[in-house]
């Protein structure tokens, strides 16, 4: 199965969710485009790291598990810190499927396809070796 373009798709659509959730903070924060920034550089290293992902470099799957890893720690220190009684903290079905379900799915994917690349990489290297010692010993 080809993992990295499951984690492509999530990437996409965890991208697409970040320019919707930008949009409404723009609409709440009285029209500042100041706010768009942030939000809008995310999406664009969330649609460079699928395209990445999509082509299986290695860094790409590493910096996307190492992105969503962060992701899923911020979502964990906001509800330690929701715990303190003058902060509240809200968990919904759509936050949850976005801060955690993608995320771990994208981590998933992208470490498996890691594993996959890192088996063919011994397979192929053990293979090498055999015929490069079937040509050492045919060399005499």
């Amino acid at each position: 199965m080809n993992h990295q373009v499951v984690a492509h798709a999530l990437l996409v659509l965890q991208g697409a969710f970040g320019i919707v959730a930008a949009l409404g903070m723009l609409l709440l924060m009285g029209g500042n485009p100041a706010y768009l920034v942030v939000p809008l550089a995310g999406c664009v290293l969330l649609f460079t790291l699928a395209g990445l992902v999509a082509r299986r470099r290695r860094w790409a799957l590493i910096a996307a598990i190492v992105i969503e890893g962060m992701a899923l720690a911020g979502w964990v220190g906001q509800n330690l810190i929701g715990l303190l009684p003058q902060i509240d903290s809200t968990n919904n079905l759509v936050g949850l499927l976005t801060t955690v379900g993608l995320p771990v799915a994208v981590v998933v994917l992208c470490a498996r396809t890691l594993a996959e690349r890192s088996e063919r990489s011994i397979r192929h290297g053990s293979l090498r070796e055999r015929r490069l010692l079937g040509e050492r010993e045919e060399a005499p």
